[in-house]
């Protein structure tokens, strides 16, 4: 890395505690050492279940990403009675190929704590999902604005433009029990949670193969927040944060890198591991600014001088009220010596 240059880096997190160390000194050794709190299983298992072969985006994305062990089934052999999988993503299926009974399977699996994902397609209300799909579909209407309609953390990313996407959709029925989180610009809903006994179904209205979201940088983005949101896996960021940051907790014994206290309040004044219960987060010093002890100018001395790195401030301010105050008290002590002389004469 060149000076003054910044550069990125990737890797994949390892599970548990992991640090990361530069191997070399500078004048500001703190931030040289980074700590990273992972505390989740290596990979979350995906079941693909599909007939695209080509252009499958989402198929894509899910491979993409090192934190996902991805597995694709084809109708006719979907093979329900064999899932331990976290999550499963119906997307483009022939419902002529499907098995009777497969989907009251998966509705079975799913129930138990896993989750699913059910994609639009123009064929859907033809394909018996058993009762998996959380709404009822009506007429399927053409291209609209899709807007965010409740920020989350897979819809967060997609808020910034609040209509992010234009796609044909359903028209839905018997809502009022799910959580809406998309609707087309008209008020229709495109993005639907529900829970499912112990488990999740999230319908996904927007068609991708008519739709320009998939060739964006949110596309991906949004489909790994939304697998660690349905697998309940909780936000990375909330297990490595700032130091100077405060987090409240039930009032229990916290280690922190240098000492083991009781309290009720996490202050993150050190950068490290601290861990309480069975929760490990790691502080790190995160500021390009802060860190750069190499750039030109940037201390400035109380006399207004910006000095060069390393350069030490010599100039003292001259505090000018206590040589004013002796010489007063000195002419003051002189007219009182000839004063007195006058009045002994």
């Amino acid at each position: 890395i060149q000076p003054g240059s910044v550069e990125q880096v990737y890797f994949t997190t390892l599970q548990g505690k992991s640090t990361i160390k530069l191997d070399r000194k500078d004048d500001f050794l703190v931030d040289n050492t980074a700590y990273l709190s992972n505390p989740y299983k290596s990979k979350t298992d995906i079941l693909i279940i599909t007939n695209l072969d080509e252009n499958n985006y989402v198929k894509a994305a899910m491979e993409a990403s090192p934190h996902l062990n991805v597995e694709v089934r084809q109708p006719p052999t979907i093979n329900p009675e064999n899932l331990n999988h976290d999550v499963v993503i119906v997307n483009e299926i022939n419902g002529e190929l499907l098995v009777p009974g497969d989907f009251d399977l998966i509705s079975r699996h799913v129930k138990k704590g896993s989750s699913i994902v059910i994609m639009g397609q123009k064929d859907l209300p033809a394909i018996d999902l058993s009762d998996l799909m959380p709404v009822t579909l009506g007429d399927l209407k053409e291209k609209d604005l899709i807007c965010i309609q409740v920020i989350n953390r897979f819809t967060k990313h997609l808020s910034g433009s609040e209509c992010f996407t234009r796609s044909p959709y359903f028209e839905l029925g018997n809502t009022n029990d799910t959580t809406v989180l998309a609707k087309t610009d008209d008020g229709e809903p495109v993005f639907v949670l529900n829970n499912h006994d112990d488990g999740k179904v999230f319908y996904y209205g927007v068609f991708d193969n008519e739709s320009d979201f998939k060739g964006t940088s949110e596309y991906p983005i949004f489909w790994s927040e939304l697998i660690g949101f349905l697998s309940n896996a909780e936000d990375l960021l909330n297990f490595n944060v700032k130091s100077g940051d405060l987090q409240s907790i039930p009032e229990q014994l916290l280690k922190t890198p240098s000492e083991s206290i009781t309290t009720s309040t996490i202050k993150f004044d050190e950068t490290g591991f601290y861990s309480y219960s069975d929760k490990i987060i790691a502080s790190n010093l995160i500021n390009e600014k802060e860190s750069n002890v190499g750039k030109t100018n940037i201390l400035k001395s109380d006399t207004g001088i910006l000095l060069e790195a390393g350069e030490e401030d010599t100039e003292r301010d001259l505090n000018l009220d206590i040589f004013i105050i002796v010489f007063i008290g000195l002419l003051l002590l002189l007219e009182l010596i000839i004063l007195k002389r006058r009045g002994e004469a």
